[in-house]
């Protein structure tokens, strides 16, 4: 009986996963097409291609409910600043301003 639970169980984790996976990848197609169209952001020096970070995001689907460890920690911290630097860059004003406005907005962006 216990090994027909686990079973089960198993089954559902597995099934969840599938759709996880089916939903970000439907929806990395989405953002895969209008980022494309755009190509590449350039931002002060930095150069973010929007292709190699969403076909990065694609290789990593495996990830899904995996515990995250310290070299994914320092990419997401990285990846967050740079982003932050794009929006300051788009709206034309500072870093620190970006992360106050998000704060304010209740986002809570602490670097």
């Amino acid at each position: 009986m216990e090994n027909h639970k686990r079973e089960k169980t198993n089954s559902l984790t597995h099934f969840t996963k599938i759709l996880i996976k089916e939903t970000m990848e439907s929806d990395l197609r989405i953002i895969c097409d209008r980022l494309c169209r755009l190509e590449t952001y350039k931002t002060k020096g930095t150069v973010i291609d929007a292709t190699e970070i969403l076909n990065n995001i694609k290789n990593n689907l495996d990830n899904i409910g995996d515990p995250w460890n310290k070299k994914e920690n320092d990419l997401l911290l990285c990846e967050m600043k740079v982003a932050i630097k794009t929006i300051a860059a788009n709206h034309g004003r500072t870093v620190g301003a970006i992360t106050s406005r998000l704060n304010h907005l209740g986002v809570g962006v602490y670097f």
